[in-house]
């Protein structure tokens, strides 16, 4: 049984978030009963309940339900409207934070799409800032198999390190359609088996600003080939991936 969103069933929401969120609401414990049935609205704009920051709506086989939620800061309490049964209810204020920023989006699954299996990957291909690179796991240790830049060493550790960060990351941001269409994913990451196969590949760019909570932040746009979709990974997170970290100035260099 998978969780979907009702109003917008094409987003893959991550399954283990949802049902983490369903059970840290049926451990929140219930403070006090403040009235059965459904308040007054002057009620719930007293406690900030119309509208409400969060609301979540679940249905089963079993039926529907819903809870509006609130920290009111004037009254120093976290407050729930529920429905089926309707009660207005206070709460363990202590739980609001796993609630204060839950939204559809907070819910949606960021990893699916950069899944792979990194015992598989025994040859890189990789291609950013002009720059293109092939490197192979022999005998457990990575060993360069291009031409190496002029008074530099190639390090071993660090292409395992770069792989690692791959391996590691998430979607940072899920953006429109019209803000796709300027993808180009000149810069790559190819990551092959042992025979060629294609285990991953990762291509972003251009770099671009976008608003995020009322803040501007700088993305890559990305894509990779386990979906069409385009979306955007943190300035630092590709960043980290340079790949002047694979190399380092030899002493003859460093003394010149």
């Amino acid at each position: 049984q998978k969780w979907v969103s009702k109003d917008f069933s094409d987003l893959d929401l991550n399954q283990n978030l949802v049902r983490q969120t369903i059970k840290d609401l049926a451990e929140t414990t219930i403070q006090d009963y403040l009235f059965e049935g459904d308040p007054s609205e002057l009620d719930k704009k007293k406690k900030g309940l119309l509208p409400s920051p969060v609301h979540i709506e679940l249905e089963s086989v079993m039926g529907n339900w819903s809870a509006s939620l609130n920290l009111n800061n004037d009254d120093k309490a976290f407050y729930a409207l529920t429905s089926r049964p309707t009660f207005l209810v206070s709460l363990d204020m202590s739980r609001w934070e796993k609630f204060a920023n839950l939204t559809l989006d907070s819910l949606r699954d960021r990893k699916s799409m950069m899944t792979f299996s990194k015992t598989e990957v025994q040859k890189v291909f990789a291609k950013s800032e002009g720059k293109e690179y092939n490197f192979s796991n022999e005998n457990k240790t990575w060993v360069l198999n291009s031409k190496l830049p002029e008074q530099s060493e190639f390090l071993p550790i660090q292409a395992e390190k770069i792989l690692n960060e791959i391996h590691d990351l998430e979607v940072s941001e899920f953006i429109s359609t019209e803000l796709s269409k300027q993808f180009v994913g000149n810069n790559m990451f190819i990551l092959s088996s042992a025979t060629d196969q294609l285990v991953f590949q990762l291509n972003w760019g251009p770099l671009v600003k976008i608003k995020m909570n009322g803040s501007e932040k700088e993305v890559y746009l990305a894509r990779t080939q386990l979906s069409k979709k385009i979306f955007a990974i943190d300035k630092q997170k590709i960043d980290d991936l340079k790949l002047d970290k694979i190399f380092k100035k030899t002493e003859t260099a460093q003394t010149l």
